[in-house]
């Protein structure tokens, strides 16, 4: 019979011979290149010479985008630091918080130190101190003294404590730009009495990028993250944008507010250029070409730390080739010979080499797209050969587990789905609960059941952990999960109930498997609590009126172990008024430091509950997950079982908010 497999297949058409390996051949293409004359390794280094010199060139650019934007930052740094400073010194802070008419006492004694900044600093084109109300009562300028200045966004963030650093604002009568650096001063008690603002010069900011050596006919740009041109050689080009804004980035700036237009205007640059210089996240180049004179222009740009601007140094593209043609045409006719000895030896070792890799790339990405049929050809007795025929070998393994994750996938998305989606909403009580599996499927279950149709008020919160985890785990789950629901309604004794549930799962599970349950019902009206635990850990209580933890348990053996056991019933009267109760499975308190370390064990819990019994329930829930987290290393360190988190808050009624317990 013939043997039809596709690895038998395959293997019986790899090709017999002998083995010529790639090492050799490769020194077989070596000892040719050897064999070149030297003037064709001259142009060869001459060609990389070229690559390496307009490398060179960009990385140069892009390195002076990065120290001018550098200087930008500390220069916006430095004036913050200084505002800062200024806004905390005794002269400033008695002359804000002195009353109206005292204040004039102490005006000197500010004036003469504002006047000193500004004389020292040629950055700074004013400085002034507003009351309370933000209302001018110093400056380096009498403009400011009397002024109401409550309209600017750096005065209301001053007034709310909040040190506030604007955009380029140009002045409505001046028409000189300037940024202002504005916070909060604060007397000893912390309250603001007033707020310290220093004005930039927008001046000095042209200057640093002005001063860059750029070299050519290039220059350096400033532009903001609407693309709007800060600053630029060309007067025309400033406070416009590099590409059209659209209406959504148009209403986030008002041009006249801000730089005294009716609307910005655009330069016309390429939507998509001017994109990437509005998102840049770090130092690049790009390249363009101007529209009006079709000349090509490389664009180095670098994003500031302490501003959201970014720094673009823009330099022709004949800049960059001016040298580099003089050494291309040195190295023409050597480069007409290199191209017929390249000819040559590609036709004779391109289809030797690149045949078979070809070959196996195509299968490659047809593997890719989901195609576990492909084979790829195998002709050559080299390492290539070998590689397509571990590659033929690979793709059935890989189509198995392909199908394998997607069977885990689903039944983790229907294990899932069988937790409760929602809590009952029973007044007087928070509830909230939490899987997380260590598998992609677990044997942790939880569940609640609503009681209300029959006995008002009542929810049971029922918890099991089924032995081990992963899919026998789960598909146990599911069974006892489907005896719970079947049983639950009318509610019935609660040892009846769970009997219910253990005999058939005694019968229909195997010997080594079992699992633990509780079950309790939680009477709200009268506060009291009954359960059944079939060999499952106690319910953690804390009181918080006696800052007291104690535990509720019961007495039976696991289920599936025993079939006709009599389960008993343990009752709870008078559960504190206030009462958190903690259901939970041994994933929680047996949970290991990073390398076999300590177990968590319970007191943690205690502790959580003590800290945390104000928040809701869902709040200390997530609050033990991250404990549980912390303690093990970390939320990617490997989790070994199943963790499963219920509480339960007694909260007060509404009906007895006029009595609160």
């Amino acid at each position: 019979m013939a043997d039809t497999h596709p690895q038998t297949a395959a293997k019986a058409d790899k090709p017999q011979g002998v083995a010529l390996p790639i090492a050799i051949k490769l020194a077989l293409l070596l000892l040719l290149a050897s064999l070149v004359p030297l003037t064709i390794s001259t142009v060869l280094n001459g060609r990389r010479g070229l690559h390496t010199v307009e490398a060179t060139a960009l990385h140069g650019l892009e390195l002076l985008a990065s120290v001018t934007a550098t200087e930008i930052d500390r220069l916006i740094l430095d004036i913050g630091n200084l505002q800062s400073l200024m806004s905390r010194s005794d002269t400033v802070v008695v002359f804000c918080a002195a009353t109206p008419e005292h204040r004039n006492l102490h005006l000197p004694g500010v004036q003469r130190m504002l006047d000193n900044i500004k004389a020292t600093n040629p950055d700074i084109a004013s400085a002034f101190v507003t009351d309370a109300d933000g209302i001018g009562i110093a400056s380096t300028s009498e403009n400011n003294v009397g002024q109401d200045l409550n309209f600017r966004k750096y005065m209301q963030a001053a007034l709310r404590g909040e040190r506030y650093t604007s955009e380029v604002l140009v002045g409505k009568t001046t028409g000189r730009p300037g940024i202002y650096f504005s916070g909060p001063v604060r007397d000893e008690e912390d309250t603001v009495v007033g707020t310290l603002v220093i004005k930039l010069a927008g001046e000095r900011i042209h200057a640093i990028c002005n001063s860059a050596d750029v070299g050519g006919t290039g220059f350096v740009s400033l532009t903001d993250r609407l693309g709007i041109i800060l600053a630029n050689p060309n007067p025309d080009t400033l406070y416009r944008s590099l590409a059209p804004l659209d209406e959504s980035l148009r209403s986030q700036v008002d041009a006249e507010t801000r730089y005294g237009l009716d609307r910005i205007e655009s330069i016309g640059l390429d939507p998509g250029l001017a994109r990437k210089l509005m998102d840049a996240d770090a130092r690049g180049s790009e390249s363009f070409v101007v529209p009006q004179t079709g000349e090509t222009m490389i664009v180095s740009y670098a994003p500031m730390v302490h501003r959201d601007w970014v720094v673009s140094v823009v330099k022709p593209r004949s800049d960059f080739d001016r040298p580099l043609r003089q050494l291309q045409r040195q190295q023409q006719l050597s480069l007409v010979l290199l191209g017929i000895l390249a000819a040559v030896a590609g036709v004779l070792l391109s289809k030797h080499f690149v045949r078979p890799i070809q070959r196996l790339t195509d299968a490659a990405l047809r593997l890719a797209q989901g195609d576990y049929s492909v084979r790829a050809p195998s002709a050559t007795h080299d390492e290539v050969g070998q590689l397509t025929n571990a590659f033929n070998d690979m793709v059935p393994q890989l189509e198995q587990r392909a199908q394998m994750a997607n069977a885990l996938r689903v039944a983790e998305e229907i294990q899932q789905g069988l937790l409760p989606s929602e809590v009952p909403d029973i007044d007087g009580l928070d509830i909230a609960g939490l899987n997380v599996p260590a598998d992609e499927t677990g044997g942790d279950y939880y569940d609640y059941l609503d009681l209300r149709q029959w006995m008002p008020g009542t929810v049971a919160v029922a918890v099991g952990d089924i032995t081990g985890h992963g899919i026998p785990a789960a598909l146990l789950m599911c069974t006892a999960r489907s005896l719970l629901r079947a049983r639950a309604t009318p509610p019935g004794p609660l040892p009846e109930f769970i009997a219910g549930v253990n005999n058939p799962l005694y019968h229909d599970t195997p010997a080594s498997r079992f699992m633990t349950l509780m079950v309790a019902v939680l009477e709200r009206p009268n506060r009291r609590l009954r359960l059944v635990s079939a060999g499952h850990d106690p319910v953690i209580v804390y009181d918080p009126d006696e800052d007291k933890v104690f535990e509720i348990e019961g007495h039976d053996i696991p289920l599936g172990i025993q079939p006709d056991w009599e389960f008993t019933e343990t009752v709870y009267n008078e559960l504190p008024p206030r009462a958190v109760l903690l259901f939970g499975t041994d994933g929680i308190w047996e949970t290991r430091r990073p390398n076999e370390g300590d177990l968590y064990e319970k007191a943690p819990l205690h502790d959580i509950l003590r800290q945390h019994h104000h928040d809701d329930a869902n709040t200390i829930v997530n609050v033990i997950l991250q404990d549980l987290y912390a303690f093990r290393g970390g939320e990617d360190q490997p989790q070994l079982d199943d963790i499963t988190i219920v509480v339960v808050k007694l909260t007060p009624e509404t009906d007895n908010l006029s009595n609160p317990v």
